[in-house]
């Protein structure tokens, strides 16, 4: 995805971790930058604790333990609870390690179930706020830009907010959608419209249910899209008005005089009609 926007980093060669940072530092300040920081965290696994040394693969450390001080989670605590112990000098024998490592990988299930449940519960927290926040706009139109492509629709964030959510394909009704899943495009099959990751288009609010914790978008510039040459020519009738209001430049004069001679003969030729 990264090479389809002109960023040659290969995560093959030497520390994947680095050359992530290098991938990202070439995107800095494009539109592509929030979509490949978003899809590098989508793509890593979620850090769960261990008996066992796995070390860290985001700081790329082949020894890690978790610690922390002040201490600020149950895990901090074993670990104060160990070092204190090698600290003071105890030597365990081979049974008493043995039920040493059974306790530990009892904690690290237990520790990692529980923070589980801790972001699941503060990212639900979030959502509904979020979605409480979006219901006082519902009919308002924003600036996005989509950050998933799925068969059933697109995930646009928000430009103004930290707020996502989906234009569901059952709501795009000017052209049928077939999603290509190597290219992560949606591409209509009568208009050739293209809906890929890191497009900008404006979104309508139209649903938000805390209750669902799921907020809806309306693709609203679809037409501009699947016709450009029509957009340029469409313009907002408010936009129109003042332009009919405006007078041609006539051949002397400054810019928006009206010739006398001209306007005479407009007149002339009116009259003649009505006789």
């Amino acid at each position: 995805m990264a090479h389809n926007w002109g960023i040659s980093v290969r995560l093959t060669q030497g520390f994947v971790q680095k050359n992530l940072m290098k991938m990202l530092m070439a995107a800095k300040g494009k539109v592509e930058e929030s979509i490949l920081a978003i899809m590098t965290l989508r793509s890593m696994k979620q850090a769960q604790y261990s008996e066992e040394n796995k070390g860290h693969f985001g700081l790329a450390f082949e020894h890690y333990t978790h610690f922390t001080s002040p201490i600020r989670r149950y895990p901090d605590l074993v670990v104060h609870r160990t070092l204190k112990r090698i600290l003071s000098g105890e030597k365990l024998n081979s049974k008493e390690k043995e039920e040493e490592t059974k306790r530990m990988a009892e904690i690290a299930m237990m520790t990692s179930a529980c923070e589980q449940r801790s972001v699941q519960a503060e990212r639900d927290l979030i959502a509904v706020k979020r979605c409480r926040f979006m219901q006082k706009r519902i009919g308002e139109i924003f600036s996005g830009l989509v950050t998933g492509v799925h068969k059933f629709g697109f995930f646009v964030q928000l430009r103004d907010y930290d707020i996502d959510g989906l234009v569901g394909m059952d709501s795009v009704d000017f052209d049928m959608f077939q999603y290509n899943e190597t290219t992560q495009k949606l591409i209509g099959k009568k208009t050739k419209t293209v809906i890929s990751l890191g497009d900008i288009i404006d979104v309508k609010v139209v649903r938000a249910d805390y209750g669902a914790r799921q907020i809806d978008f309306e693709w609203v510039n679809h037409k501009h899209a699947a016709d450009p040459e029509k957009s340029q020519q469409t313009k907002p009738d408010s936009q129109r008005f003042r332009q009919a209001r405006v007078p041609q430049r006539s051949g002397k004069g400054p810019a928006g005089a009206v010739h006398p001679k001209k306007n005479n003969k407009k007149r002339r030729n009116r009259k003649n009609k009505r006789r």
